[in-house]
């Protein structure tokens, strides 16, 4: 496959959940495959070319970087749809819900002493998964223990938490210090809004690079999830508790001529690039075609690039890694690919910088208390997705999500139905441009919105 191929594919295959950001997109909430509440859909979006199928869902217009994990995780039965053909990926996911997909994920079996809660009647659909999954979730009951709130829309924050407290319950991980998990959370601009119950389990999540930041250095404490979103983050735990084949330590010494000679480990597929001289960065990497495998690179010095790298970038659910390098001496590089004759076919990739996205915005407001959004966006190779935001000022870094996972592309538009829950008001609204080799661009629009 070619490389830009390659990366456009896996790369925008789910890696803003991890980094992906977080939508509070208008309130769109099917249940997952069960009785549920229902959301009006507000969503004026307008989509792209008809998608393929992942999955057997048709209504995955706007969301095919997430396509092969929902696919993944329907086969697994961890998602289900909310009805023949359709899954909703705009849907934001309830407390209930994500219950729901923790006990499948996790195999979470019903505690030895039932947790009785007022509101999680003994004959609702999700009864048995609340049961299984709060010991998990401990920090949303209120008060006491007394309440669920099965129907709110779980949280980025939440969701980190419960996954990291499973992990270390199940002994996967361990918990780190107090201080640890501050001077992690220090470095988002809403660090300081981490509950302190929260803050150790959820930074075990975030360490392990299940979920990162989103646009602006935030991590979007009390950002709502949707279900697309969902399905890459779990199938990216899912692949993260595959055991990964260990690659033994390689020696590189100088040969007569001064070139470096490598031994590779057992098994090891090596590829050889070509870089030029005068590049200023580049991803360099592979893709396999199935399994767990790991990549190291070697300099044409002999310089050893390995997994513990902070240059690393791994992607097992698409099956590929890479490193992002910058100023790469030119030359020819190795690339070592370890994981056993299972993995199949693998391709090497090198990708220089990629055109830098754009994208320009205009919002104006209504009588009738929407706001209506236009903007025009260009990626390198015309995919990516659009998010918008409101905020009190014009600062692009730290508003209020309310719209992701939106077409690139000319005269796009959406409706904002504005709720309830935002005051009256001015506002300015902005959009970010995010393309599949995650290069994001942010644009304002220049007149504020009046919320009556």
């Amino acid at each position: 496959m070619h490389a830009r191929a390659w990366l456009a594919s896996v790369l925008s295959a789910g890696l803003l959940v991890a980094g992906v950001s977080s939508p509070a997109a208008a309130r769109c909430a099917p249940p997952l495959g069960a009785p549920g509440r229902p959301g009006p859909h507000q969503c004026a979006r307008t989509e792209g070319p008809p998608p393929a199928r992942p999955g057997g869902f048709h209504d995955l217009g706007g969301y095919g970087w997430a396509g092969p994990a929902i696919a993944a995780m329907a086969k697994q039965g961890v998602f289900k749809g909310v009805a023949p053909g359709r899954f909703d990926p705009a849907g934001h996911v309830t407390r209930a819900q994500f219950a729901a997909l923790m006990t499948r994920l996790f195999h979470l079996a019903a505690p030895t002493a039932p947790i009785s809660f007022v509101d999680v009647p003994s004959g609702a659909w999700y009864y048995a998964d609340v049961e299984a999954a709060s010991p998990y979730m401990s920090e949303f009951t209120v008060p006491a223990g007394l309440a669920f709130e099965p129907s709110l829309d779980v949280t980025r924050i939440e969701v980190a938490a419960t996954i990291g407290q499973i992990e270390v319950a199940t002994g996967k991980e361990t918990l780190p210090s107090a201080s640890a998990a501050a001077a992690m959370w220090a470095g988002f601009h809403d660090g300081a809004l981490v509950p302190s119950g929260l803050a150790q389990d959820a930074a075990v999540t975030v360490t392990l690079g299940l979920m990162k930041g989103l646009p602006g250095a935030v991590f979007g404490v009390q950002s709502r999830i949707n279900r697309a979103q969902a399905a890459v983050l779990l199938a990216r735990v899912l692949s993260s508790s595959e055991t990964m084949p260990t690659v033994t330590g390689s020696v590189y010494g100088s040969g007569a001529s001064g070139s470096s000679t490598a031994i590779l480990p057992t098994g090891a597929v090596t590829k050889k690039v070509a870089l030029p001289a005068g590049l200023s960065a580049v991803k360099l990497g592979a893709a396999w075609q199935q399994g767990a495998a790991s990549v190291t690179v070697v300099a044409p010095d002999g310089t050893v690039y390995g997994p513990s790298s902070a240059k690393y970038v791994n992607l097992p659910v698409e099956h590929a890694a890479f490193y992002s390098l910058t100023a790469p001496a030119a030359g020819v590089w190795e690339i070592e690919v370890q994981g056993g004759p299972q993995i199949g076919t693998v391709t090497p990739v090198d990708l220089a910088p990629l055109a830098a996205p754009t994208i320009t915005v205009t919002a104006t407001g209504d009588t009738n208390g929407a706001v209506n959004v236009s903007w025009s966006s260009s990626t390198y190779n015309g995919q990516g997705h659009v998010s918008l935001y409101y905020n009190t000022t014009d600062n692009t870094a730290n508003g209020s999500e309310f719209a992701s996972g939106l077409p690139v592309g000319n005269g796009q538009s959406y409706q904002w139905m504005v709720p309830s829950t935002v005051a009256a008001g001015t506002y300015y609204v902005y959009a970010v441009v995010t393309d599949a080799s995650l290069q994001s661009a942010s644009g304002l629009a220049a007149t504020a919105v009046v919320v009556p």
